[in-house]
């Protein structure tokens, strides 16, 4: 071995990172970029040494900048290998990382994680550049090294689901043939951003697999949807059901039914229709909706009166319909008497009943009531099936005989009409018969209770948690930490309320997973 061997020498800006946790995901991410953009030596390749050095001067590190190199984000760059005595004058001036940073955690769930020997004592430097190598391996193997994270485990040697490790060459601090770092895959990523992430129901790809035999009639004259049918009779107490593609679609294909040119809809403020559809209701449907501002996401009587006014105006636009969402967009629910309540008032003022319910069925779940029960009193349902597994399957329920007939007409016109019906009815159908929707969403709520159960020692939450939303205010910066690892929205970013949604395959340790996450983030970014 020659006594002058090359090196990649990977610089860090003073205050670029303060955790061991950040600086091992940007100096990785900086070593393997180097290993790409740059020839790379063989004599290197076979013995790919790393040193991390720390510029303490900011005209140190600008100086560098001016050289190639590769960065691993803002503040980490590293250079191509060279030999000792070919660094410039300014890296011969820049002394090995030595910071204390603050410890990593002792667990992740990162798609790649770089799991540091607790046994072996290294010096902050020396860990970095093990990282590094960690980093470089990982990504021979096609993992995603953008957002790795690094931690110490408690129990070094039962740890699961290790593709890689860095055995030290014992120049330094450690003896040769030492397992300094290893390198995890975390199983598929566990989201709480919506129920849309989660897979779709066993039981729907089965209804699709049995439904793909032979040649069936188009446009829903096949024996699937008349089936369907026949089960929303028992179900809703209608068989009028027309399956759609998605929510959107079925809640603007249901108004349109329902309403004259001169009207409108009178729904809550945060209502789906008026704050997620893209505007698809204005635009689509030439639908005016009349907005009301409500503490909870729930329209009453009292409310929907506010916009029952001018009545026979010919300059005003006209009520026509009353719509809320059950349950609604901040996860609370409409109790059956607060619906029936809604429903009459509706009637009595000459005006149709709505329900968009894309999580209906989580909140009859919720409620311990059957689906005729929760619809009792509508007009037009929109049935939602998505956010409970099935594949871009929803359905418009027409419990009104006389809006029926139009909806022929305008599903089509509203591009909603499925050629091959039979495979979203065969979905539909599978939820409905048995007692899938429920034992689905129920599930879901579950989880959601026992998330707003683990974390509300620590979170405020805002609203009361009643099916698979828990929604939750976070101090400033601990739902960018937490975004790291967990997929999930921020609602409001004003006030630093969350949004976090279980579904049917959220499991209890994917829950504590992430209560234990909270936990972490929350109490370091309240000290």
């Amino acid at each position: 071995m020659t006594d002058d061997p090359y090196r990649m020498y990977i610089v860090i800006r003073r205050g670029a990172f303060t955790s061991l946790s950040e600086g091992g995901r940007m100096v990785g991410l900086a070593a393997v970029r180097a290993t790409k953009q740059f020839e790379l030596p063989d004599e290197w390749r076979r013995r790919a040494g790393k040193v991390v050095l720390r510029a303490r001067q900011p005209s140190q590190f600008a100086r560098l900048l001016e050289e190639p190199h590769a960065s691993g984000g803002d503040g980490v760059i590293a250079l191509p290998p060279r030999r000792r005595s070919e660094r410039s004058e300014t890296l011969t001036k820049i002394q090995a990382m030595s910071t204390e940073l603050d410890p990593p955690p002792s667990s992740s769930s990162a798609p790649v994680v770089y799991a540091i020997n607790p046994d072996v004592h290294m010096s902050t430097g020396k860990t970095l550049a093990q990282i590094a190598h960690a980093a470089v391996m990982a990504d021979a193997l096609g993992l995603d090294v953008s957002r790795a994270r690094v931690i110490v485990p408690e129990r070094w040697d039962a740890m699961d689901n290790c593709v890689a490790e860095v055995r030290d060459a014992g120049l330094t601090e450690v003896p040769p043939g030492t397992v300094t770092v290893r390198v995890l895959k975390s199983p598929p990523m566990r989201a709480f951003a919506s129920d849309n992430y989660a897979p779709i129901l066993p039981e729907a790809l089965e209804a699709i697999a049995a439904a793909n035999t032979g040649h069936a009639v188009s446009y829903g004259a096949d024996e699937w949807t008349d089936q369907l049918r026949d089960r929303a009779e028992d179900v809703f107490g209608t068989r009028d059901i027309y399956p759609v593609f998605n929510g959107t679609g079925a809640n603007v294909v249901g108004l349109r039914a329902m309403l004259r040119p001169w009207q409108g809809v009178v729904c809550a403020e945060t209502a789906h229709l008026n704050v997620d559809e893209g505007g698809a209701p204005e635009v689509m449907g030439a639908i005016k909706l009349l907005t009301v501002a409500t503490p909870d996401g729930k329209l009453t009587p009292e409310l929907v009166d506010t916009r029952v006014i001018r009545i026979g105006d010919e300059h005003s636009v006209q009520p026509g319909v009353v719509s809320v969402t059950q349950s609604t967009e901040l996860g609370t629910l409409y109790s059956v008497d607060e619906l029936r309540a809604l429903a009459d008032h509706a009637h009595a003022h000459g005006m149709l009943f709505h329900i968009d319910g894309s999580r209906l069925a989580n909140a009859a779940a919720s409620l311990d009531v059957s689906l005729r029960e929760v619809v009792e009193g509508a007009d037009v349902v929109s049935f939602g099936g998505t956010k409970i597994g099935l594949l871009a399957a929803e359905a418009v329920v027409v419990l009104h005989p006389e809006i029926a007939p139009s909806l022929l007409y305008l599903r089509k016109q509203s591009m909603q009409l499925a050629s091959k019906m039979r495979f979203i009815s065969a979905q539909l159908l599978a939820l409905l018969e048995g007692d899938l929707w429920r034992r689905s969403a129920g599930h879901a709520n579950a989880m959601a209770a026992r998330l707003a159960d683990g974390v509300r020692e620590v979170v405020q939450l805002t609203q009361p948690v009643q099916a698979n939303g828990v929604f939750a205010i976070l101090p400033p910066g601990a739902a960018e930490e937490l975004q790291r690892e967990f997929k999930f929205y921020v609602w409001n970013e004003h006030t630093g309320e969350v949004r976090w949604m279980c579904s049917w395959d959220t499991t209890e340790e994917d829950v504590d997973a992430f209560v234990a996450a909270v936990k972490n983030v929350v109490g370091a970014a309240v000290q």
